[in-house]
């Protein structure tokens, strides 16, 4: 037997043990074995405790959501904000009075022939007899004159049978000069590409010795860049495809050089290719 904690009357061990109503005083025995109420402040910190931990999930969740929208929305405006490339509209050199080559002639020479005027290589064996023969010269090269002559001016360079000089003498452009007038980039692209366009006179004479008839229209295409260089060269055949042939000139029209331009301008051109 064991006694009751409030009346100290003799109580069965169960009631002590597990719980119930001391039968002399009507006490409720707690027992040692039941669940003990921690209080009503440890019961509202422990709901409070359990509520974070089951919001957190949601928080995170909703902050990773966040930040991925803001940063969407970030790119968003970066796009919408950033300035494009300036690219001016095509100048079509096919539609403009711009002086330029229209044609590009060569003619192939025959292996053996000679040009008139041109003397012909002597053996080696005679040209080293004759050195040998000739006596050593004794004179001493007169001295240069310290007046010179005024130099010769340059004289007009021409493309194509087409004189581009403007009777006046030539300007240098400025390096770092950018232009943004349209017509004087029209103009500086023009007289750079009537300088060029004879050069391609190599690629077409390369393929007239495999081919002596060939000849046709070709549409030149590429994209003046803000620094003066070509991007995107591209040669369309209108009349005879040859791939060859093409590839040559998109490297040579790669090579050009033009002056920096305030924004990006394409560049069309028909060159007619025939033999003389």
């Amino acid at each position: 037997m064991s006694a009751c904690p409030f009346c100290g009357s003799s109580v069965d061990d169960h009631i002590v043990f597990q719980g119930g109503t001391c039968p002399k005083c009507f006490a409720e025995v707690p027992g040692e074995m039941a669940p003990t109420d921690p209080g009503e402040n440890v019961r509202a910190a422990i709901d409070r405790r359990d509520r974070r931990r089951a919001a957190l999930p949601a928080i995170l969740g909703l902050l990773c959501l966040g930040i991925l929208v803001m940063c969407t929305g970030t790119v968003a405006m970066a796009f919408a904000l950033w300035p494009s490339p300036q690219i001016a509209e095509l100048l079509d050199y096919d539609r403009l009075e711009v002086p330029m080559p229209e044609v590009v002639a060569a003619v192939e020479p025959p292996a053996n022939a000679v040009l008139s005027g041109t003397p012909r290589p002597k053996p080696a064996r005679v040209a080293q007899s004759e050195a040998r023969a000739r006596p050593p010269s004794t004179s001493t090269p007169p001295r240069p004159s310290r007046a010179q002559p005024a130099a010769k001016p340059a004289p007009a360079r021409s493309s194509g049978g087409l004189d581009l000089s403007i009777g006046g003498p030539s300007l240098r452009r400025d390096a770092n000069l950018v232009l943004t007038d349209p017509v004087a980039i029209r103009e500086m692209i023009g007289e750079e590409m009537a300088a060029g366009i004879p050069g391609l006179t190599f690629c077409y004479e390369r393929r007239l010795k495999s081919q002596p008839d060939f000849a046709g229209r070709w549409r030149i295409r590429f994209t003046v860049a803000q620094d003066g260089t070509p991007a995107d060269a591209a040669a369309e055949a209108l009349d005879a495809p040859s791939p060859e042939f093409e590839q040559c000139v998109v490297r040579h029209v790669a090579g050009w050089r033009f002056g920096k331009i305030s924004a990006a301008q394409p560049i069309a051109k028909t060159l007619t290719f025939r033999p003389r």
